[in-house]
């Protein structure tokens, strides 16, 4: 009786709905387009779940799909002009679009072979460095992998060089506008441990620029910048970083 009683409910929350969305009747020929644009999307079709049910939730699950399906009709009435819907049913009537959805199996299975070569290559890089840290890792430079793993570090290097002068902004501003004497103990409870940067594998502080790897820092101007020679992967200068 319970199971009734709900099953009776919902059908009158969903007249309600209807109800409540109620509009203008839709435009005979608009409304076949609109069916016809349901059906090339598979939209319309529905296989209610009868096994072991009684014929009345039979019933009840047409009853609902059709007053869903209709909905349906109303919304896009609704939010879809004629023309709209003419070129909608185009499109998913063209042989394009056919065609597509006999091959995105085929197309779907590709892209899986293609992630799973790419998550091999990265097993073979990382297989005996699995605690090994990023700056630590290699991989020709020339090869697909290679270059993913130094975009990957110049990212990770350029985030790092941002958190600084975050941080460095912040002690400025507590510090009634001066910057830390040096990067290390002055500035500890801003910033620490300080970043690495991934390019060279170091945090090293230098004064100014030489290229040795780590930042270089200027303690009365507050600049910090990446204390790496060469250019990026977009052929952008580390040091302008």
């Amino acid at each position: 009786m319970r199971k009734l009683f709900l099953l009776c409910f919902s059908a009158v929350l969903l007249s309600c709905i209807l109800n409540a969305e109620a509009q203008k009747p839709v435009d005979k020929e608009k409304r076949a387009n609109i069916i016809k644009l349901m059906e090339l999307q598979g939209m319309t079709g529905y296989a209610p779940d009868t096994k072991g049910s009684d014929p009345l939730l039979k019933d009840l699950q047409e009853e609902q799909m059709d007053k869903t399906h209709e909905l349906m009709i109303l919304a896009y009435d609704k939010y879809l002009s004629d023309a709209e819907v003419l070129e909608l049913i185009g499109f998913f009537d063209s042989l394009a679009w056919k065609k597509y959805k006999r091959v995105a199996p085929l197309i779907t299975h590709d892209l899986m072979a293609t992630s799973k070569a790419l998550t091999e290559k990265t097993s073979v890089l990382l297989k005996d460095e699995k605690n090994t840290p990023v700056s630590k890792m290699n991989a020709d430079p020339n090869s697909a992998m290679g270059k993913e793993l130094i975009k990957l570090k110049e990212m990770r290097t350029s985030t790092a060089l941002l958190r600084i002068r975050s941080s460095l902004s912040f002690y400025y501003s507590k510090s009634e506008g001066e910057y830390p004497k040096n990067l290390d103990s002055d500035f500890k409870e801003y910033l620490s441990p300080l970043p690495v940067e991934l390019i060279t594998g170091s945090n090293k502080v230098s004064p100014g620029f030489d290229g040795t790897g780590g930042w270089f820092y200027n303690p009365v101007t507050g600049v910090v910048g990446l204390n790496v020679k060469g250019k990026d992967l977009a052929g952008k200068e580390y040091a302008s970083y």
